[in-house]
């Protein structure tokens, strides 16, 4: 015995699913989508980048500190509750991180991890969504944490005297070089 025909959906049962299809292909649901995949950045600094913003789990290379702080500072100061933090950076200037905009009382951070850099390193990425981190050549390690950012949305930035030092790097920043007026 074959199960009977499943009723034919009525008007209202397919205007409901018009309406449904009509919003999760709509324009204003799109933009919710793509923002929710990118972080932002400070307006001067869009145009450096592909999509005028940074991709959430990407790993993006910079040589130069204070272009490494003022892109940290868009997600930073976006959301008012995103902590941002920095792996293996003593030299990093907290004066220059708060006069870009970063909140200190939400940065965390790891000045000399030691031998225990790449579990400081992806500890953090689980509840940081900007990671500023020494770039050290750990076999492996920065693949396997693209991975993971990927997963867990976080955007790891290596600060490196050389851009590329990492193969899975989806962007490199270097500063030509800077000028005081």
């Amino acid at each position: 015995m074959s199960p009977a025909p499943a009723p034919a959906p009525t008007p209202a049962d397919r205007r409901e699913r018009l309406a449904a299809l009509l919003e999760q292909t709509s324009p204003a649901t799109r933009a919710r989508q793509a923002q929710a995949t990118v972080l932002p950045v400070l307006g001067p600094l869009a145009p450096l980048l592909p999509h005028g913003d940074l991709a959430k789990g990407a790993i993006t290379e910079v040589t130069d500190p204070g272009l490494l702080l003022a892109l940290a500072a868009g997600p930073a100061t976006a959301d008012d509750y995103a902590w941002t933090a920095a792996v293996g950076l003593p030299d990093l200037g907290l004066a220059a991180a708060d006069s870009y905009g970063i909140d200190l009382r939400r940065l965390l951070v790891a000045d000399h991890p030691g031998d225990h850099y790449a579990e400081v390193v992806t500890a953090l990425a689980a509840a940081c969504p900007v990671i500023l981190a020494e770039s050290r050549r750990v076999p492996g390690f920065w693949r396997v944490l693209a991975g993971r950012t990927c997963r867990a949305h976080s955007v790891l930035r290596g600060a490196s005297h050389r851009v590329n030092c990492c193969t899975c790097s989806q962007l490199g920043l270097a500063s030509a070089g800077s000028v005081w007026g």
